[in-house]
């Protein structure tokens, strides 16, 4: 189901390990975070590894670590955690967590994704990873409900997965600060972006490549609520046709607070439109010199209501 949260089983016999428990690399983990420095696994050789590969932690650990089970939150550095160079051994579960202090991780391996349903979080950003996700019940990034106080930042990641709930979620979360995604992105099974109801304080920024299928579309905003700007240079492309047509960005009942700017290209194939605005509402003006091409149907469908302000420059 579209709206359905997914949800990533855990073993709860097995409690985390304890401090005198971790590895060197987790070690060094928590150690920087309480003196608020980086902690960049790559310096770090490993029997398993060579110099400058990813080095294996435990998700379970960093879930512990952010919990504040391993050190308590008033220990930890107001900088935060920022891993480098990881590559996780399962899927990193944040469900239901309030943490204090940033999160960021840079270079780093998520092969069983994030999932962060129902999170308190402070800062949240991605630089340079790789996030992806085996099954169709599961998304490799799933920010369902979540809170996030400031900013939300996918920077030059990459995503591939064929999920059918959706490679990126972010149903019915809100973003203190901005929102921006920049990357490769695909999923052979259902949308790349599923962003229905979403906050974003701020401004939202989607840069890069997005491959989505089915009906859902490739990228959904529908009902998102933008306090800034909405700024689309990325190239969004819907594969499928018939009864596995959708939108490219599928955008109805969107609010944006400031102006829409479109730019880059967005394809699809169907009745639906390649890029829908029904109902949006744009408090600034509508600027687009974006390509959009849709053999099977509208290009550009956007029935702004009186608020909204549509300026086109190009439109195929």
């Amino acid at each position: 189901m579209l709206g359905e949260t997914p949800t990533s089983p855990h073993d709860s016999s097995e409690e985390p390990p304890g401090f005198t428990r971790l590895s060197r690399p987790e070690q060094v983990l928590v150690e920087a975070l309480i003196r608020g420095q980086f902690c960049d696994l790559r310096d770090i050789v490993l029997p398993s590894c060579r110099h400058g590969d990813h080095v294996p932690v435990r998700a379970a650990v960093i879930r512990a670590i952010i919990s504040g089970r391993v050190i308590p939150h008033q220990d930890a550095d107001p900088h935060g955690l920022c891993l480098i160079g990881a590559v996780l051994d399962d899927r990193l579960d944040l469900d239901d967590i309030t943490v204090p202090y940033p999160l960021r991780f840079v270079n780093c391996e998520f092969p069983a994704g994030i999932s962060a349903n129902r999170a308190t979080l402070t800062f949240l950003y991605f630089r340079d990873s790789v996030l992806t996700i085996q099954g169709e019940k599961l998304a490799a990034v799933d920010l369902d409900q979540a809170l996030v106080l400031h900013d939300c930042v996918l920077e030059r990641c990459t995503s591939q997965v064929a999920s059918g709930v959706g490679a990126i979620r972010l149903l019915g979360a809100h973003v203190g600060g901005r929102v921006s995604f920049e990357g490769t992105f695909s999923n052979t099974e259902g949308p790349v972006l599923l962003a229905d109801n979403l906050t974003a304080d701020n401004n939202l920024t989607l840069a890069g490549t997005y491959e989505g299928c089915g009906g859902a579309g490739a990228v959904r905003l529908a009902g998102a609520y933008i306090g800034g700007e909405l700024q689309c240079t990325a190239t969004i492309t819907h594969r499928g046709a018939g009864d596995k047509s959708g939108p490219a960005l599928d955008a109805d009942a969107l609010t944006v607070g400031n102006s829409l700017f479109l730019h880059g290209t967005h394809a699809a194939e169907g009745s639906l439109g390649a890029v829908r605005l029904l109902g949006a509402h744009i408090g600034g003006q509508m600027v687009s010199d974006s390509v959009i091409t849709n053999p099977g149907g509208p290009a550009l469908d956007a029935h702004l209501n009186r608020r909204g302000r549509h300026d086109p420059q190009r439109e195929v």
